[in-house]
């Protein structure tokens, strides 16, 4: 994000992280540590902004108003975090400790794995190579049929107050 800042020329960045999270947290001292000279710019830091937009689902009608395409939606009040090799879920229903997020009303939300019930049943070898960056794409596909397994995690999260 800062080379390409760099390059471009840019004065600032901006994310769309929250100001209560570890998003926000490492954008930001990312950019302290590697472009001081660089504005970070925060809309949920906007109290503008924050009266537009207090919260995901406002968010949501929003983007269904402009016609953006988002996969958050009223039956799916979560943000999905993607990267070469996992997705992170968060937020809404999510957020109760008690919630099977296994169970079948649920499998829409995973994206790069089946569950172990849907997996077939021949076992399958993956090699990664030394190419794996641009194979992940493959081998996700591959591995997410393949009964991998899922892991629920809980993390710490910072939180600070606006």
């Amino acid at each position: 994000m800062v080379e390409i800042a760099r390059k471009e020329k840019a004065q600032a960045i901006a994310h769309g992280a929250t100001g209560k999270g570890n998003d926000q947290i490492r954008f930001e001292l990312t950019v302290a540590a590697l472009a001081p000279e660089l504005e970070v710019i925060a809309p949920w830091r906007d109290a503008e902004f924050r009266e537009t937009f207090p919260g995901r689902k406002e968010m949501i009608a929003y983007c269904a108003k402009k016609k953006i395409p988002v996969e958050a939606s009223a039956r799916k009040p979560y943000s999905m975090d993607r990267n070469l090799l996992h997705i992170s879920y968060e937020a809404g229903i999510l957020e109760d400790p008690w919630l099977d997020a296994s169970a079948p009303k649920f499998k829409d939300m995973y994206k790069l794995s089946v569950s172990p019930e849907d997996a077939p049943e021949k076992r399958e070898y993956v090699s990664l190579g030394s190419h794996a960056k641009t194979q992940s794409a493959g081998w996700q596909t591959r591995c997410g049929t393949s009964r991998p397994g899922r892991k629920p995690i809980c993390r710490n999260e910072i939180k600070r107050r606006l």
